[in-house]
């Protein structure tokens, strides 16, 4: 099968200083229920409003800034989480390896189960490369999981570097500048998703004689999670420690239960914690 790596770059582009890059090392043709895709998932709550499903829904525009190793059209796709409605487009690349700018305007879907929740509200797909069944027809909303129409060019299939960077889905039918927002708000944002906590936290604390004391530990997540995430974490060091065990974790923090032995004193490290609540 193919090989493919994620990486963070220098976008060498002005006004943006970093880019997504899908990098081929292997290529492979895909079979043809096969997904090769960079996606992103949008939480139903911010996109609630373009009120998708109903009679009043909302167009959006994409705009996005694209780099491929070959010239050519290239597709893509909008779809709900269930992958029972999907909008196809297509960009054309006139250079390769080279920056072109793209705007795309995208009726609202007034069909379908669009979820207004905490769940996906919307799939945003850069096609990779995927099967034959992900193919229909492009610029209008179909019934049906597709990313890409029949003419649309494959990267997986070789060696090769696909770069995106300055993605924006917006309400209404003009792609206005990229909005720039504060660090601090970009980082409350990314937390609602996923926090690392690295700060080493040392526990110490006696037992008694009869061993099996227990001591829990309770953070607190910086930001709200979108959901209970899922919690890991890593032991930096420890001494006189029977178990060590996750309580609990909700939106709000996660509880840790240490168990000590008999010894008179137990201590227990950790280096990291990590929340995951991504889409």
């Amino acid at each position: 099968g193919a090989t493919v790596t994620a990486q963070q770059v220098s976008a060498s582009l002005a006004g943006f200083e970093k880019a997504l890059a899908s990098v081929v090392t292997v290529g492979s043709a895909p079979a043809a229920g096969d997904f090769n895709l960079i996606i992103q998932g949008v939480e139903g709550l911010n996109v609630s409003d373009l009120q998708w499903g109903t009679a009043n829904a909302k167009t959006v525009t994409l705009s996005f800034w694209a780099k491929q190793p070959v010239s050519g059209l290239y597709g893509g796709s909008l779809k709900n989480s269930a992958n029972s409605r999907s909008y196809v487009f297509t960009y054309t690349i006139a250079t390769a390896n080279t920056w072109q700018y793209f705007t795309v305007t995208i009726p609202g879907d007034t069909s379908g189960t669009w979820l207004k929740d905490t769940g996906v509200g919307i799939y945003l797909n850069f096609d990779q490369g995927s099967g034959s069944s992900s193919e229909t027809a492009a610029g209008a909303w179909a019934a049906g999981s597709y990313t890409r129409t029949s003419g649309c060019l494959k990267p997986i299939t070789a060696a090769g570097t696909t770069v995106l960077t300055g993605v924006q889905l917006e309400v209404g039918s003009i792609a206005t500048p990229f909005e720039y927002r504060p660090y601090g708000l970009k980082l409350a944002l990314c937390q609602r998703y996923y926090e690392l906590q690295p700060a080493t936290v040392l526990l110490g604390f006696p037992c008694p004689n009869s061993g099996g004391y227990a001591h829990v530990f309770y953070t607190a997540w910086k930001a709200t999670k979108r959901a209970a995430p899922t919690v890991s974490w890593t032991i930096g060091s420890q001494s006189n420690v029977q178990s060590a065990s996750t309580l609990s974790q909700t939106v709000d923090g996660f509880s840790l239960q240490v168990v000590g032995t008999t010894s008179t004193n137990t201590t227990f490290t950790i280096s990291s914690v990590i929340a995951n609540s991504r889409i």
